[in-house]
């Protein structure tokens, strides 16, 4: 492909702009072991005549682990992604994909070389300054460890999904409309009234007595004993011959605020921290093998780390470890830190001066949460006192001079509960209150909003249309899994 759009460069046209590709920057990540079909070692699935490749799959999974993570602000341990079931979840998506696929095969749907380029020269992450450049292309795939070949296989399915689904897009009528648009503008006129928390008091012996009776509560955090080895990123080294050379290798990292490539000497400070810190990873693998085998002379420090105060480093990953085992090297404070785990202190019951406040947090939050639930019930036993008013829908996010989170709270109880009044209870107050009228359509703001209103019953037309052709197209075409 790259080949031919080399020879017919002068005929693309690069000015079309298309969305992004889904798993530019999304990277790889480490896996597990697999017991796959040894017959069938290059793929994880068939359905009907189209196999799901290990390298479909590995960038299935890295575009999922990667946008939790991202969403996250983290990694995530091997234990979490098995807890949220991100394989399994990668395989139906991919086995999902493939039954349209099949199905759009069927109809006759396809995508050719031309509408493949055209996406291509129109991603900005394969343009330097507007124009599609074959080695920024290159480069990116590089990154992401997967082919032009595979890469442009995968666009092209996803073009080929695009028409199947403008082929059966339904829009909504004016009866869907009103339909979304009365649920979302349900709104109740109500009386509430607000109950503010009282001082609670505890005394000395309750909060002795609850400590007594629950002290395996109250734990130390467990800690770990470390030797640590720092290898500082050193710039002394940094020559601009080898720093052109790393921009050189690198340059599509290095964009200023409109996304264009920086000149090297614009890039140059970062390029220096960027230059220092590979090369002191790859002293710190040196040493980090050196340290396995024994052969280290590098001199250690103690440490003693715990979730509440991991000095920076990766405290999931010092989790797993087991005494006498070396971590490779971890990013840490302008260097990478190689560790020994030397010892784990297991938690222990805290004395009770230790945890009092932890008690007398937990004891007064118990006792004001019962006390503000008794004095919501008997307001509902005298309605008369209810001082203030308020017309609630669904879509509304603060009432009653209440914050955001409460807000909410509160209108999901009122719409959720059949009664005709209730209270709910927050952390420093409650809130009880009567429904006095229930309208189910705003006129004014249906037309405000009619247009939102017709996009989302689209959605949902086309949502339930997708769900009734996936379970259609599961009993049409074989599903063979060679995941275990």
């Amino acid at each position: 492909m790259i080949t031919w759009m080399q020879k017919h460069k002068k005929y693309l046209v690069i000015t079309i702009w298309v969305s992004t590709i889904a798993f530019v920057g999304a990277g790889f990540v480490g896996w597990g072991a697999y017991d796959f079909n040894k017959s069938r070692a290059t793929s994880v699935a068939k359905v009907g005549d189209i196999d799901i490749t290990m390298q479909k799959f590995q960038s299935g999974y890295s575009r999922l682990y990667s946008f939790y993570a991202n969403n996250l602000g983290r990694d995530i341990s091997d234990e979490e992604a098995e807890q949220m079931g991100l394989k399994e979840a990668t395989l139906n998506s991919l086995i999902q994909e493939s039954l349209l696929l099949n199905y759009a095969s069927e109809l006759g749907l396809s995508a050719n070389d031309d509408e493949v380029i055209a996406e291509l020269v129109a991603t900005p992450s394969f343009q330097i300054n507007g124009a599609f450049d074959v080695k920024q292309y290159e480069s990116v795939l590089k990154s992401l460890r997967t082919t032009p070949s595979a890469y442009e296989a995968e666009l092209k399915d996803k073009l080929i999904l695009s028409k199947l689904f403008r082929v059966f897009n339904l829009n909504a009528n004016e009866i869907d409309t009103e339909l979304i648009a009365a649920n979302a503008l349900l709104n109740d006129e109500i009386s509430a009234k607000i109950i503010t928390a009282s001082v609670i008091e505890v005394s000395e012996d309750e909060l002795k007595a609850n400590w007594e009776k629950s002290k395996d509560l109250y734990l130390t955090s467990q800690k770990y004993e470390l030797l640590s080895y720092f290898i500082p990123a050193s710039k002394e080294n940094a020559s601009d011959e080898k720093l052109k050379a790393f921009y050189e290798e690198n340059r599509g990292d290095y964009r200023d605020g409109e996304d264009k490539i920086m000149s090297f000497e614009d890039a140059k400070p970062a390029l220096i921290a960027d230059f220092a810190l590979k090369n002191a990873k790859r002293a710190a693998l040196e040493e980090y093998v050196k340290i396995k085998k024994g052969e280290s002379n590098a001199t250690a420090s103690t440490l003693l780390i715990s979730n509440e105060d991991s000095k920076n480093l990766n405290i999931d990953e010092i989790k797993k470890a087991k005494i006498g085992e070396v971590l490779k090297p971890m990013e840490s404070d302008g260097g990478f830190m190689v560790v020994k785990v030397q010892n784990i202190i297991k938690p222990q019951p805290k004395s009770y001066e230790e945890a009092k406040e932890q008690v007398k947090a937990s004891v007064m939050a118990s006792k004001n949460k019962k006390a503000l639930e008794e004095s919501a019930k008997a307001a509902l036993n005298n309605k008369a006192d209810f001082n203030l008013s308020a017309k609630v829908s669904k879509s509304d996010t603060e009432i009653l001079g209440l914050s955001a989170e409460n807000s909410v709270a509160l209108i999901n109880k009122i719409f959720s509960n059949n009664a005709k009044d209730g209270y709910i209870v927050f952390n420093d107050m409650a809130v009880a209150y009567e429904i006095k009228k229930q309208n189910l359509l705003d006129v004014e703001k249906f037309n405000t909003f009619k247009i939102a209103f017709s996009s989302n019953a689209a959605a949902l037309k086309n949502s339930q249309l997708e769900n009734g052709l996936l379970s259609s197209l599961a009993k049409r075409y074989k599903i063979e899994k060679y995941y275990k």
